[in-house]
């Protein structure tokens, strides 16, 4: 307790100490030390209820009714509970590219963001991650979560090639230097092209063929159907989704999100697997705040479309990702 009188500041002292989640802060004038003295009112701070202000007043009025000596001469009490989830540091690579865009107009309302890019964009820090690790080093530093969307779109299709190593490099870079600077998360941007041919191996021609596209609306394909990329984009990308498990087995936390198709313009383009601006955005800040998750997860972020093949059912359980988009289905009678 700290007094108005210029004496006051002999009798305090100075130091830190860790907080985590759930942990209250307390602040007061005198008046309250009394208070602190009755469990029931620490009990109620830890139930934190709706209603906490309403709760506090009768709890108060009903305590200095029955001791007017010790309890009614109280006057200022702040309370704060530490949610490290509600505000953190978030570093997103690749923050100029299309979802890198979606979310930069998103998130910095909710948190510290930072965004990197090889690529000049308002809002952006130019850096390329394989000609300046020590900068990005420096930049993760504190960070509770990275979100690596960076990717060299010229392996970007089903084709054998190009390959392009630097997008391999950029991952471990990533991976590397996260475990290090112990940051708290990573969110790997995998894709729908990780296992794209368990599809189109049985139905080739489910975009423009009514019959063969009948076979999008069968089981829904899960992650633990396997993998299946088609060319050296899903491949690179296969090779991320598993390295990222080896390195939660030396402590981080990895969450590879297998994205659908998140357009520009938000128009449905490859409609089973639309991702709209809106599910993109709560998706991931859901895989930021969500917690007790695994060390290695692998979830489809896909919105809810008639003609979506994945099984998005897991994210819904987990994040509680509630898609509030979705495109229908063109050969629907």
């Amino acid at each position: 307790m700290i007094t108005g009188e210029e004496i006051a500041w002999r009798y305090t002292n100075s130091g830190s100490f860790k907080i985590g989640d759930d942990d209250l802060i307390f602040l007061f004038t005198d008046g309250f030390e009394h208070y602190f003295e009755l469990p029931e009112l620490l009990e109620l701070f830890k139930a934190w209820p709706a209603d906490l202000e309403v709760k506090l007043k009768n709890f108060t009025r009903q305590k200095s009714k029955t001791d007017s000596e010790r309890f009614g001469h109280e006057r200022t009490l702040i309370v704060i509970k530490i949610n490290q989830n509600i505000f953190m540091k978030i570093v997103i690579t690749g923050a100029a590219g299309i979802i890198g865009s979606v979310l930069m107009k998103y998130l910095p309302e909710k948190h510290d963001v930072v965004g990197i890019d090889k690529k000049a964009a308002p809002g952006v820090l130019e850096l390329d991650l394989l000609k300046s690790p020590g900068k990005f080093k420096q930049i993760i530093r504190g960070t509770k979560a990275i979100i690596h969307l960076a990717w060299d779109t010229r392996e970007n299709t089903d084709k054998i090639k190009p390959i392009i190593s630097g997008n391999k490099e950029m991952g471990e870079l990533v991976y590397e230097l996260a475990l290090e600077q112990k940051v708290g998360l990573i969110i790997l941007a995998s894709s729908v092209h990780a296992a794209l041919g368990l599809i189109n191996q049985s139905y080739p021609d489910f975009t423009t063929d009514a019959q063969s596209h009948r076979g999008l609306h069968k089981k829904k394909i899960t992650v633990q159907d396997g993998l299946f990329p088609l060319g050296a984009y899903g491949a690179s990308k296969v090779y991320l989704e598993v390295l990222g498990r080896a390195y939660s087995l030396r402590g981080l936390q990895v969450i590879v999100v297998r994205f659908g198709n998140v357009t520009p313009d938000n128009g449905h383009g490859e409609y089973p697997f639309w991702l709209s601006h809106r599910d993109c955005c709560q998706f991931i800040d859901k895989c930021v705040s969500v917690k007790n998750l695994p060390k290695f997860n692998i979830l489809y972020a896909i919105s809810s479309n008639e003609c979506n093949p994945f099984d998005i059912s897991e994210a819904k359980k987990i994040l509680s990702y509630a898609p509030q988009d979705g495109s229908g289905c063109p050969f629907k009678k």
